[in-house]
């Protein structure tokens, strides 16, 4: 009996498999790397406020942290917004890089 994949060279595959391996340990691995320090900083700002709370003693001091807390809320859903487009653009970024590298599948 013949061995049908005597003649077939898998090396061109195998190379193309490793790339995608390779673009996706890259790309986890920047994600991790994003969430660590978007997660560092949330721990940061949550301990920050939480102390500023506890020195309210009076009326003036409490309109003063809600305010501080307004405008620190619109500076972080502005960089929530910012990280989006970011992580869309890195999305389709990556989109294209696969598709480049399975094109070469077809060559």
């Amino acid at each position: 009996m013949m061995n049908v994949f005597s003649s077939v060279d898998l090396s061109k595959s195998l190379e193309l498999s490793m790339k995608l391996v390779d673009l996706n340990v890259a790309k986890l691995t920047t994600i991790v790397k994003a969430q660590t320090a978007a997660t560092s900083g949330f721990v940061e700002l949550t301990t920050t406020r939480a102390k500023a709370a506890t020195e309210v003693k009076d009326y003036d001091g409490l309109m003063g942290f809600a305010q501080e807390q307004t405008e620190m809320m619109q500076s972080n859903v502005e960089k929530l917004i910012t990280d989006c487009k970011s992580s869309v653009e890195d999305t389709m970024a990556y989109g294209k890089e696969v598709q480049e590298i399975l094109s070469q599948s077809m060559k």
